[in-house]
């Protein structure tokens, strides 16, 4: 599936699965998504990174949001309110990025940090980490908190942005009665410049209902620009409501860092 921006264009290769093990039904998809830049982008001087950024939108009929991130705190505090969205009611939102990684890049909830023996690090910036290690590129942050992103160079070979994401739930239930559970996501490609500006976003995700699963492949979101507009705050250039809600949540909030003090959210337009 592919959808163009004025930034670019957006590729999927969208797949998903129920397994049983034992007495667990896991239930999952697996996205690979891409962003090229176009021509115009891929011209601006001097050259910059891309780098997508994801708000997840959930709505679960079987356990309340409090209860399913119970482990990770600053994360809990950083999904919107039901009703802070009011098109889209039974909805919270919140940016898509782990609350700390390891040195390597692996990614820990807040309590998985607190088990940790070696040094933990704030994400503090907004970047889709890919899972995998060795994958990660560090984003500075000041002299001492690496935090980790995939991003791609405008001025490379061949420049394309990645995303690889797999969300999923695990049922203690009998196949046949699944429990209502809609992952919506909007992923967006950001233009890392010193003032950074969208290149687009597109909408996918998926839903676990009765025995089935159902998946919604990429689809058009929103437009965004292939240079900073002159008029930055204007809504034709910037993502959905849905997603401005998350961020600004995400630009407000403060991290614990475990070795002492709190630090700041790398901030998003």
């Amino acid at each position: 599936m592919a959808v163009t921006t004025n930034g670019g264009t957006f590729t999927s290769d969208f797949s998903n699965s129920v397994k049983k093990i034992g007495t667990v039904y896991q239930v999952s998809a697996l996205m690979r998504l891409s962003f090229t830049p176009n021509d115009q982008v891929k011209s601006v001087d001097p050259p910059f990174a891309i780098g997508l950024v994801q708000v997840l939108g959930l709505k679960r009929y079987d356990v309340s949001i409090e209860e399913v991130y119970r482990d990770d705190p600053v994360k809990l505090q950083r999904f919107t309110a039901d009703g802070d969205v009011p098109e889209l009611p039974g909805f919270r939102y919140y940016l898509d990025q782990a609350t700390y990684a390891k040195p390597d890049g692996t990614q820990l909830s807040e309590v998985e940090a607190k088990k940790e023996s070696s040094p933990v690090l704030p994400q503090i910036n907004p970047v889709y980490c890919k899972l995998t290690r060795g994958s990660e590129t560090k984003l500075w942050h000041g002299d001492d908190l690496p935090s980790y992103g995939n991003t791609a160079k405008v001025d490379e070979l061949n420049p394309v942005a990645r995303l690889i994401d797999s969300p999923g739930r695990y049922l203690l239930r009998d196949e046949s009665n699944l429990a209502d559970c809609v992952m919506s996501f909007e992923t967006a490609a950001v233009a890392l410049a010193p003032r950074p500006f969208y290149l687009g976003s597109v909408f996918w995700g998926f839903r676990v209902e009765s025995n089935e699963i159902s998946r919604h492949d990429i689809t058009w979101a929103s437009n965004g620009a292939a240079r900073l507009p002159e008029n930055e705050a204007d809504p034709a250039f910037k993502p959905t409501a849905s997603f401005l809600r998350a961020r600004s949540k995400w630009n407000e909030q403060t991290v614990p860092n475990l070795a002492g003090g709190d630090v700041g959210h790398i901030a998003l337009p």
